[in-house]
């Protein structure tokens, strides 16, 4: 259970941190934008403002399955096989970020794909541990 609080305190940092800027543009780092900006301006690649959304959603619905999970003590196994498919499907995503995106980052943005990456793995542990 202290598992999933922390998990739950991660989702609403990863929330937070999405509206603080994590990118600069491309070619001017003066010119930074939050992530949220960076889905609605145009300045990155088209796939860039997708994947970005992608990973915002998935920080949601992961947000909101923690807040299911901690109500309902016994979640149904296809609703954990759905959270772990978008978890994971998140983490990928992170990646991409900071594969293509990784030279526009700022400090947070790192910040950001880490706390994803911990994210993952705690639900991961969090699961195991209820497997016993």
């Amino acid at each position: 259970m202290k598992l999933s609080w922390l998990r739950l305190i991660i989702q609403v940092g990863l929330i937070i941190t999405f509206f603080f800027p994590m990118m600069h543009q491309k070619d001017v780092e003066e010119v930074v934008f939050t992530g949220f900006d960076a889905i609605t301006q145009g300045d990155y690649l088209i796939i860039g403002n997708i994947v970005i959304g992608l990973i915002f959603l998935g920080v949601i619905i992961h947000f909101v399955g923690i807040m299911v999970e901690m109500i309902q003590k016994k979640p149904t196994i296809k609703w954990i096989e759905g959270i772990n498919m978008i978890v994971n499907i998140t983490a990928i995503l992170s990646l991409v970020m900071f594969t293509f995106l990784g030279t526009f980052l700022e400090f947070l943005g790192f910040v950001y794909v880490s706390l994803l990456i911990l994210s993952t793995y705690l639900r991961y542990v969090d699961q195991k541990n209820l497997e016993k």
